[in-house]
């Protein structure tokens, strides 16, 4: 008994109750008839997952005029290619690299078990779970913030180049790199080294990933004409904004657009500080980078996302871009020294969800053309007033982990919208 308490109350436990507590939920759930799949080859094998797929069986093809695998990068396929054709395998690393990715983090911002628990059950870490590049990204962004943290640059280096081999990102790792730099930096001249060694890695990433598609189809930009293909370049947003599938993922996405708002405005607050006062205390430089990165990911979106057929930009997949990242783990468990919540200002905090809630409304123009919801409707101020709620357990996960019913009720909702969300996928829904 006292060994079985000892192991509860380790602060690494999550590693093994984390997935003991999601298979179990979906086993429950599957016998009790609620879910219907069960992971084999054809139902893992969805949206991105085939692309990735594509490359490791073809290789990368150029498809004129259409849709094609250019805008996949490749260090995820590659791995698969090495590994063979075994899909439980690679799903195998793939958890395990998302896991180890967590301890690296813990170790970084020294979380507790729960608080590691809470952030591993938001829906969209389901992804990292799948035959998506999620895990591979979320390993060596991991340890890319360890090492920046640690002031290791050329370590730093290294993972953000792995980080930029597998997924799109260098646009977007560019200006976190010199916001970071700009906060962080003890001299302007250590700063811009940072900037060109950082920067320049990224863009060798990036480089590297060109020449490789074009070794396959003769074309050195070709991952730019297929990012058009899906819409992707750079466009005003036009409101009110849309998300694939309507209510049923809106939530996701329009959570991560409110929390990823506030991290602009967070990290413009820091800019102002740092910029006009001598003397100021600016957090780590793993948590500035991963504020900006989380800002700058959503603004990435809102301006190179596609219009959906009403004209509206759809900010579909930022559900996954934001919260299925070491980055949010990090700003959810390393910005709480910025955000004072107490019973004193609990009528602002209050204030300030109302708040949210009619920008999300206004934002989204309603609920317009989503099934039975109808705009200004009490069903429609209720939707957003809950979305507005159900961000705020990432703003507090501590004040959440430290209240042991709250924390378990937080928890087992999010592992059963997980577990069921997971479902969806193996069914061929779109979760994100």
């Amino acid at each position: 008994m006292i060994q079985l308490r000892s192991f509860f109350s380790s602060k690494f436990n999550w590693v093994i109750l984390y997935p003991l507590l999601f298979v179990s939920c979906y086993a429950v759930l599957y016998f009790a008839g609620l879910i219907k799949s069960l992971p084999f080859q054809e139902e893992l094998l969805r949206w991105d997952a085939d692309w990735y797929y594509s490359i490791f069986k073809n290789g990368y093809v150029a498809d004129e005029g259409k849709q094609n695998n250019l805008a996949f990068f490749p260090l995820f396929p590659f791995l698969w290619k090495i590994i063979g054709d075994h899909i439980y395998v690679i799903l195998g690393i793939n958890i395990l690299l998302s896991i180890l990715g967590g301890v690296i983090i813990q170790k970084l911002t020294d979380a507790s078990n729960r608080q590691m628990l809470l952030l591993f059950s938001a829906a969209p870490i389901l992804f990292c779970f799948l035959p998506y590049s999620e895990a591979l990204f979320f390993f060596f962004s991991a340890l890319l913030l360890f090492c920046l943290n640690k002031d290791k640059l050329l370590l730093a280096c290294i993972f953000l180049f792995f980080a930029c081999l597998s997924r799109s990102i260098t646009m977007v790792f560019l200006p976190v790199i010199i916001f970071t730099e700009i906060l962080c930096a003890p001299s302007s001249r250590k700063g811009l080294i940072n900037v060109l060694t950082l920067g320049g890695t990224a863009v060798l990433g990036l480089l590297s990933v060109l020449l490789i598609q074009k070794n396959y189809t003769g074309k050195l930009f070709g991952f730019f004409d297929a990012q058009s293909t899906w819409s992707h370049y750079f466009k005003w947003p036009h409101f009110p904004l849309s998300t694939w599938d309507g209510v049923r993922i809106l939530w996701l996405d329009g959570g991560a657009l409110i929390l990823g708002l506030f991290c602009v405005v967070l990290g413009l607050v820091l800019l102002k500080r740092r910029l006009s006062e001598k003397s100021v205390t600016i957090p780590d430089r793993a948590t500035i980078f991963s504020v900006g990165y989380l800002g700058a990911i959503v603004l990435v979106v809102l301006f190179f996302n596609g219009y959906d057929e009403n004209n509206r930009t759809t900010i579909y997949s930022l559900c996954r871009y934001f919260f299925a990242t070491p980055f949010f783990f990090v700003a959810a468990l390393k910005c709480k020294s910025l955000i004072v919540f107490n019973k004193q200002n609990a009528t602002t905090a209050g204030s300030a969800i109302i708040f949210v809630s009619c920008i999300a409304m206004g934002l989204f123009g309603g609920l317009e053309g989503y099934g039975a919801f109808t705009p200004n409707s009490f069903q429609t101020i209720l939707y957003f007033f809950v979305l507005a709620i159900s961000t705020l357990p990432w703003l507090f996960t501590e004040q959440v982990s430290k209240h042991k019913l709250l924390f378990l009720s937080v928890l087992a909702i999010n592992i059963g919208i997980q577990t069921i969300l997971y479902s969806q996928f193996l069914r061929g829904y779109w979760v994100g």
